[in-house]
């Protein structure tokens, strides 16, 4: 499975539905879900165990993580049960929730105000500013 979610979805969202089938009738038939092992996903989803869908249960960060991987079992009832394994890929989609931000470097680590003597050549170093934006690839 795969699915594409934007970083600033809301708690809550539904991401997908994962759906095993089994040929089995009655009690065995029925099937449960849980989300076994995780990556880059700790607590950012939870699943139905009676429909398969996937949510949203905490905030993302694409600048933390951008790819999450879920591995998902489903189980029927039967006795003994029986379950089986899949893995849903999931891609954070990145939005533009970051601030640029500006940085003036002095001349000196200590100076904290630029100044420029009177006798200064055009073209002159004055400072030098530096500009970045997290949300920038």
């Amino acid at each position: 499975y795969y699915a594409s979610v934007r970083e600033d979805a809301s708690i809550g969202s539904k991401i997908l539905t994962v759906k095993a089938t089994d040929d089995d009738s009655g009690e065995n038939a029925q099937i449960v879900y849980s989300i076994g092992m995780v990556f880059n996903a700790d607590n950012k989803f939870m699943i139905n165990r009676q429909t398969g869908d996937i949510t949203l249960q905490d905030k993302l960060d694409y600048e933390k993580e951008k790819l999450m991987f879920l591995e998902v079992k489903a189980t029927d009832r039967g006795s003994p049960p029986r379950s089986t394994k899949t893995y849903v890929n999931i891609n954070v989609i990145d939005v533009n929730d970051n601030q640029p931000v500006i940085e003036i470097i002095y001349n000196s680590a200590s100076d904290t105000e630029a100044s420029v003597d009177e006798d200064a050549l055009k073209g002159s170093h004055v400072v030098s500013i530096r500009v970045t934006d997290a949300d920038a690839d």
